[in-house]
């Protein structure tokens, strides 16, 4: 990657001269049942760059099992891999800056794992995720960034003054801009209306399905069966009020007594509406793991191959976690790390490159395959004559082991192994009342019973392939010899002068 243009930084001293107190955004206070109309009147709002309603959407998303436990799959898939560092700007110098970032912990004690999460997590939710530096001295006299997720809840997109603005606890309205020293705000999917492209969009009305779901299933359960009380025509108020008392008191008692007259029965829906909630649930829950992370295999698995099933899983969420690598790669990079190389080494052009290694590891087993028969194709190709270009062999599969190509009459000759006593072609002596040249009586066709070692031996063709004995094609080719062998046999002792 190379690093774009970028203007001179300000110098560490104008940059810590601004307001560097830890303070924090203000928290969310939302009691809110969502509903259709009301997730419709939040995008409205967000359209106006008052995003106070979307993250109270996303909050409320949050809740969501689902949701929850594949946005965790999502950001650990990137945090728990290793992280590199891609040098920049003048070679020499450069490495100074990576050994700081590596062997020194300057990134480790700058980036911890669980503010790295939160700015992935809402920059994939909202689309955009604040955090301001929180300058700490670090070793050997460096400062380090240390940036801290500010939780979104007050931030807004002044559309006249085309500038962000965030509260803090103090109520008071900050500034925020990106890259300048002090604020980060991780906008993965572009800086224009990155809340239009969140997932908090299209998720609520998913978890909005699933909830409505739960809730009517959950009613369904508690009027499943209910207490029918009958009383005879000529009882009182009074009577009939007493006898709905103890029909509500049921529930802790052991029993009633019925007076003469009075009954009580047990009426219990019969509709089977299991299905409906369930597969709206399911439904749901597949949605939002497609949403989030491109394919539900992670947790759902449904018939057919499931060893087919996982790598076609792993396809369709490898583009999601190298595109969160580079997206947050960019960000660290030109909002945080240019300043740390500033501060610490002279040149904002000296900031690594964090990279995330999100290829998967090489399947050893399929690339042996694949140079077992790259070698039998190669084998087929020479025989016939073919000119096979070494270097370009090299390049195509990635075959390196490989040493020079020795010519023809330089190659190890094929030796074939043995023929077991008595196999065909093999010399035997003539038997008892055989003809005196040796030559074998065309045999009688052979017993299925045949011993085992006879149908596992191998036989070594004129084109070096080897066949089982009892294969059909050695089986026609050594008949069919016999019978010229017996036939040049027969002629030869009528043509022989008497």
């Amino acid at each position: 990657m190379a690093s774009p243009a970028k203007k001179k930084p300000p110098t560490r001293a104008e940059v810590e001269s601004k307001d560097q107190r830890s303070g924090t955004a203000q928290q969310p206070r939302t009691f809110t049942d969502w509903t259709p109309a009301r997730v419709r009147a939040a995008i409205r709002s967000a359209d106006t760059g008052n995003l106070r309603s979307a993250v109270s959407v996303c909050e409320w998303i949050l809740t969501d099992d689902r949701v929850e436990s594949v946005m965790e799959a999502r950001r650990d898939a990137l945090l728990g891999l290793d992280v590199t560092f891609e040098a920049s700007g003048d070679r020499r110098k450069s490495s100074r800056t990576v050994k700081a970032l590596e062997a020194q912990s300057d990134w480790w004690r700058s980036y911890p794992e669980a503010e790295l999460g939160l700015l992935i997590k809402w920059g994939i939710l909202l689309g955009v995720a604040p955090a301001r530096h929180q300058w700490l001295p670090g070793d050997g006299g460096r400062v380090l960034p240390c940036p801290r997720f500010w939780h979104p809840q007050s931030l807004r997109w002044d559309q006249q003054l085309h500038k962000w603005f965030i509260t803090d606890d103090q109520n008071v309205e900050l500034e925020v801009v990106p890259g300048d020293g002090s604020w980060i705000l991780h906008t993965p999917y572009g800086e224009g209306r990155p809340w239009a492209s969140g997932a908090w969009r299209s998720l609520a009305i998913w978890v909005l399905l699933k909830q409505l779901a739960m809730s009517d299933w959950a009613r369904y359960g508690e009027r499943a069966a209910v207490f029918v009380g009958t009383s005879p025509e000529k009882s009182t108020k009074q009577q009939r009020d007493e006898l709905a008392e103890l029909i509500m008191s049921m529930g802790s008692e052991a029993a009633i007594v019925m007076a003469a007259g009075f009954d009580v029965r047990l009426l219990q829906a019969t509709a089977n509406t299991e299905q409906i909630y369930q597969r709206q649930i399911d439904l749901a829950n597949q949605a939002i793991a497609v949403r989030i992370r491109g394919g539900n295999l992670s947790t759902v698995t449904e018939g057919g191959s499931l060893a087919a099933a996982k790598e076609q899983s792993k396809n369709n969420e490898a583009p999601k976690l190298r595109y969160d690598a580079e997206a947050l790669s960019t960000t660290l990079r030109e909002q945080s790390l240019v300043w740390w190389a500033e501060f610490n080494f002279g040149s904002a052009e000296l900031a690594p490159w964090p990279t995330w290694a999100t290829q998967p590891p090489e399947d050893k087993t399929a690339r042996a395959t694949m140079v077992k028969t790259l070698a039998e194709g190669l084998e087929k190709f020479d025989s016939l004559g073919y000119e096979i270009d070494d270097k370009l062999l090299v390049e195509e599969f990635g075959v390196s082991f490989l040493g020079p190509r020795k010519a023809p009459e330089d190659r190890p000759k094929k030796v074939a192994p043995p023929l077991p006593p008595g196999a065909p072609g093999e010399a035997t002596p003539p038997a008892e009342g055989s003809p005196p040249d040796g030559k074998k009586q065309v045999p009688a066709p052979k017993k299925d019973n045949a011993p085992k070692a006879e149908s596992q031996r191998m036989v070594t063709m004129e084109s070096g392939d080897r066949r089982r004995a009892d294969s059909p094609l050695v089986q026609s080719i050594e008949y069919t010899d016999e019978l010229v062998d017996t036939g040049t046999r027969l002629a030869a002792s009528f043509l022989a002068p008497t």
